[in-house]
């Protein structure tokens, strides 16, 4: 039984310097000169493609909600049907709902590749 201890002592510990060490090399290798000078082009054009679709995205998701809720009050105005008049409210209102879910989802995308530049 002492063995079966010892033995799973030497497991654990292994585990924990093993962990240790790739860490510090990570670590090292993150935070060295070489990484520091310049991002590569692959990551340094995907973030380009990002904030230029993020730009796009928040010019057409404003102007398109808009005009759908236009369109939407417009056939709402024209019925007296209480049933029509339900489901256009509904549909503006989901128009409404997706429109801000869009943009909050643009400006986190923005905020998180404001770390890459």
């Amino acid at each position: 039984m002492f063995k079966n201890v010892i033995r799973l002592i030497s497991k654990k510990c292994k585990m924990v310097f093993s962990s240790v060490v790739s860490f510090s090399f990570t670590f090292l290798v993150m935070y060295s000169p070489v990484f520091a000078a310049a991002p590569p082009k692959l990551i340094s054009g995907t973030v380009s493609l990002l904030s230029a679709v993020s730009r796009w995205l928040l010019l057409i998701i404003p102007v398109g909600a808009g005009a759908f809720l236009g369109y939407q009050a417009l056939q709402k105005s024209l019925t007296d049907d209480q049933a029509v008049i339900a489901e256009k409210n509904k549909l503006m209102k989901n128009t409404l709902i997706g429109a801000a879910i869009a943009m909050t989802a643009d400006g986190l995308a923005t905020l998180v590749l404001s770390f890459y530049s």
